[in-house]
C-alpha cells in the first residue's frame, strides 16, 4: 500500500468510494454535490486551501483522505461553491438516490445512530493556526480492516510536523466505533460530540 498526492484524474475513483463508504449523506450519493467537492479538493486544492491524498494498492485507489490546511479559505469554498444552480438542477435526475439516503437517514435515526447532544470541553479548544484539520478520510469498505486508515493518521500526523502545527484534528460518525477506536489508541482525545459527530484532536508534540 502506498499513500500519494491525488490527480485529477483520481476523482472518479475518489467519488465512487465516497459513495460507498457514505451511504447516507446526499452529497456522496448525488454526483453533481460529489464532483463540487472533489473538484475543490483536487482540481482545486492549493487555491481552497486542502491537501488530497489517496492510498493505492497495485496502483488502485482504496482510500482517501482530505487535510485542510487554510480552514478559513476551505471553509469558504464550501459556503460558496462553483455553479450552484446548475448543480442543484442536475441532481434532479438522481431523485430515486435522493429518496434512498432519505429512506436511509430514517432507518438510521429509528436505530438510535443519529444524535444531536453536544459535550464540549473547552479545555481542548484548538486556535485554527496550531492545527491541522481532517475534513475527510475514507477507505473503500472491501479493503477495511486492512491498515489503511491507521497509515492514513500516521501520514496526517506527519504533515502536521511539517506544516509546524502542533495539534491534529479529525472527526468521526460516533457509530463509526472502528475509528474510534483507532483515534483512541494513537492517543486521540474527545473534544466534543455533536450531531451525531465525534471531534477528536491529538497534541503531536506531547505525543
Amino acid at each position: 500500500m502506498q499513500i500519494r498526492k491525488a490527480v485529477l484524474s483520481d476523482q472518479a475513483a475518489l467519488m465512487a468510494i465516497a459513495s460507498q463508504a457514505f451511504p447516507t449523506s446526499f452529497r456522496w450519493q448525488l454526483p453533481p454535490l460529489s464532483a463540487i467537492y472533489w473538484h475543490s479538493a483536487v482540481a482545486a486544492a492549493k487555491e481552497c486551501g486542502a491537501e488530497t491524498w489517496v492510498a493505492t494498492v497495485n496502483e488502485e485507489v482504496v482510500g482517501g483522505l482530505v487535510l485542510v490546511v487554510d480552514e478559513a479559505r476551505w471553509s469558504q469554498r464550501q459556503k460558496s461553491p462553483p455553479y450552484p444552480a446548475v448543480c442543484y438542477l442536475r441532481c434532479i435526475a438522481y431523485t430515486p438516490s435522493a429518496i434512498r439516503v432519505i429512506r436511509r437517514r430514517i432507518a438510521a435515526c429509528r436505530t438510535g445512530i443519529s444524535g444531536s447532544k453536544e459535550v464540549p470541553d473547552l479545555k481542548m479548544v484548538v486556535p485554527l493556526e496550531e492545527r491541522l484539520s481532517t475534513d475527510l478520510g475514507m477507505v473503500r469498505p472491501d479493503f477495511q480492516g486492512q491498515g489503511i486508515a491507521r497509515a492514513f493518521r500516521r501520514h496526517a500526523e506527519s504533515r502536521c510536523r511539517s506544516l509546524g502545527r502542533r495539534y491534529m484534528r479529525t472527526m468521526t460518525a460516533v457509530e463509526n466505533v472502528a475509528m474510534r477506536h483507532l483515534l483512541v489508541s494513537m492517543q486521540y482525545k474527545v473534544m466534543q460530540t455533536r450531531d451525531g459527530m465525534c471531534v477528536y484532536v491529538k497534541d503531536i508534540e506531547a505525543t
